[in-house]
């Protein structure tokens, strides 16, 4: 196994225990607070309501990035870009390390073979160094 400074079972930890998916992001207007925020919330989930036709949707809010600016875009804070990373991420982190587990395994496949052929290549060369030591003729006198 390659040596690495990530701890992918913390990363798988953290991800089982974090709200399900997909998550999107959404522009939230604060009303009379004004101002916008990024928020990021995570799938619709709709509930039969009391009336037929009247199915009530929830969502889970994941993150709350505020700007506290008249426009929704505007900020010097970086929130929707946050945002959109962070939504993202619940996507994204799955896929990242189905993908170092897939190059890993990869990885070990390709040392085992390697060691199979240095294994092959030092038996060759022993037995060709044996063979032309057995074909010298001693010339000397």
């Amino acid at each position: 196994m390659p040596n690495s400074d990530l701890d992918l079972d913390a990363i798988r930890e953290c991800l089982a225990a974090a709200s399900e998916g997909p998550w999107r992001t959404h522009d939230t207007h604060l009303g009379a607070w004004g101002g916008h925020t990024a928020t990021v919330l995570g799938p619709e989930r709709r509930e039969p309501g009391s009336s037929p036709g009247w199915d009530r949707i929830t969502t889970e809010g994941i993150a709350w990035l505020p700007t506290f600016e008249g426009s929704p875009r505007e900020s010097r804070q970086n929130p929707w870009n946050n945002a959109t990373f962070i939504a993202a991420a619940r996507q994204d982190v799955p896929a990242l390390l189905a993908e170092v587990d897939r190059l890993r395994e990869l990885l070990t496949k390709a040392e085992a073979e390697a060691t199979t052929w240095k294994t092959r290549l030092v038996d060759e060369t022993t037995r060709l160094r044996q063979a032309l030591n057995e074909a010298r003729i001693d010339t000397r006198p």
